[in-house]
Parts: structure tokens; sequence; C-alpha cells
């Protein structure tokens, strides 16, 4: 693998590693680029890493498990096993202790070393059944 190529591989083990397994909020300024995207909206990092230290109160124990990893040009797509234990209340549903572990598929467009640009899919609502939760029909 040419060396930019491998680069651009630790760059979002790294991100996986140090923002979504250690929490740590603050790292996400070192990841992304000022013009930042994700699923197209603008992102604020401050306000991404006080949304990832709110997931982590939630799930104290959230990891994000790189299954594979593809890197082609500016881009990095990884299918990831993001699981974790339900320990505080989320989307209204009070902790119940269990544990989840649900797929996602994100690709992330890089320039300059950082991430430009990040698509994210994972089914919630698998999560919500995971952890004990019911959909009710309005």
């Amino acid at each position: 693998m040419p060396q930019d190529m491998e680069r651009a591989k630790r760059m979002v083990l790294g991100y996986w590693n140090d923002v979504w397994c250690s929490g740590d909020g603050a790292a996400v300024a070192r990841y992304y680029h000022p013009d930042m995207r994700e699923n197209d909206e603008p992102v604020d990092p401050v306000e991404f890493g006080a949304q990832v230290v709110s997931w982590r109160e939630k799930f104290p124990d959230l990891a994000a498990t790189v299954d594979d990893i593809l890197v082609s040009g500016e881009w990095v797509v990884t299918r990831v096993t993001y699981s974790g234990t339900h320990r505080g209340t989320w989307c209204g549903l009070p902790a119940t202790g269990k544990s989840f572990a649900v797929l996602g598929l994100d690709m992330f467009r890089l320039q300059d070393d950082l991430i430009l640009e990040h698509w994210h899919s994972t089914d919630h609502l698998d999560l919500v059944f995971a952890i004990g939760g019911r959909v009710v029909p309005g």
C-alpha cells in the first residue's frame, strides 16, 4: 500500500480510537478539517466533541471496532461494530444495563490529512431494540 494510503488508514483508525473508543471529545479538533461536514451538514468540532462526551455518559464502555477498512484515493471506508452498555438515559429510555452491538458504515473524505467529509450510516433502531426500547406508533 503506498505511503499516503497507509497514512490515511492510520489517521482514520486513530480517529476511531481517540474519539470514540477513548471518548476524548477534544480530540475531534485534531481530526476534523475546518470545513468538515457530516452527512452533508457542517460540523463544529467543539459541539461534536460535546456529543461524544454525552454518548460516553450514556454508554461508558462504548467502543467502535473497525472490522474492515478500504482506502481509495482521498476516501477511507470503514465497516464498524459499535458496542457498549446502556448506563444512562438515552432518547428518553432510562438506563437498562443492557449491552448492544450494531454495525455501521462510514466513508471519510480526507484533505490535508484531516477529515473533510464523513458519511455515517448506522441503524439506530437496532440499538434501541438491543437495549430494551420499543417503538410505539403515534
